[in-house]
């Protein structure tokens, strides 16, 4: 069975919007940089390195269906976690919610259009529960603010810190075992964690997860449209040609997925309707 056998990278992600100047006041008010900008798109974030794009469409498709649970932006440490929660309170950003989840500190938020969320920072891999099998258990306990708070050493509102990337996106489904299916069997992921056939959380290598896949609202949920708001791609960059490869090898077992092809770019659509765009670095 194919899997990746490098660390993969969620390079940036791709969302519909209906009010651009909106949304780009709140990335702006949450830490992220205006990079590039168009008469209907603009690339945000940190120190020219692009992590959102925006893409101001115009479409009244709001139904419930597959896509985006949250994006979620990883801080280099506990003391960036905390510059940027200060931030928050400071501006009266507000905040969805906030957990320990054994492996990471986490702050959840939603844009004005709906879209998630989550700015963490990674505990040292000597605290993440990790099995003989490289299954690594995720925990949900109250993430103490006060304690966070006092690691900062500023108090004035600040950025999103050089070196913050794209550390996971969770994707919300209707179709469990497919999708899972599709990402370990196809993508190559390995499955690290998994919650009562509710949730899976799968990476490439030693990481608590790349991608999460949920089914916690999926009730009445329909497959993802074209030209709707919301998610519109996330892109994945891989490291090496032996997996890039191996990727498009195995990708002939769903033909029908594959919009196009190259040397170094993969674009397709999972199970969800979902788009991907798999780079080579």
């Amino acid at each position: 069975m194919y899997k990746l056998k490098d660390r993969i990278k969620i390079k940036e992600v791709t969302l519909n919007v209906k009010n651009l100047n909106q949304m780009i006041d709140y990335y702006k008010t949450i830490g992220l940089e205006l990079i590039n900008k168009t008469d209907k798109t603009v690339s945000l974030g940190v120190r020219e390195n692009v992590l959102l794009n925006l893409k101001e469409i115009d479409s009244t498709l709001t139904e419930k269906t597959t896509g985006l649970y949250h994006v979620a932006y990883l801080v280099p440490s506990r003391k960036d976690l905390a510059n940027v929660l200060f931030s928050l309170l400071v501006k009266d950003t507000e905040i969805q919610g906030a957990a320990d989840h054994g492996y990471s500190e986490a702050i959840y938020l939603t844009d004005p259009e709906g879209n998630g969320i989550e700015i963490y920072r990674d505990k040292n891999i000597e605290e993440w529960d990790i099995n003989e099998y490289g299954q690594i258990k995720g925990v949900t306990e109250p993430l103490y603010a006060d304690e966070l708070l006092a690691q900062r050493d500023t108090d004035k509102p600040v950025q999103l810190p050089s070196g913050t990337k794209i550390g996971h996106i969770h994707l919300l489904i209707k179709d469990y075992q497919e999708t899972k299916k599709f990402y370990t069997d196809i993508l190559g992921f390995d499955n690290k964690y998994e919650f009562t056939d509710q949730a899976v959380f799968l990476a490439a290598n030693l990481y608590h997860h790349d991608i999460a896949l949920n089914i916690w609202n999926s009730k009445g949920m329909e497959l993802r449209k074209d030209n709707q708001l919301g998610l519109d791609h996330y892109v994945i960059e891989i490291n090496n040609r032996e997996d890039f490869e191996g990727l498009k090898n195995n990708l002939s077992n769903v033909k029908e997925n594959i919009i196009t092809t190259s040397e170094s770019k993969i674009v397709l659509k999972d199970n969800q309707n979902i788009k991907i765009k798999i780079i080579l670095k």
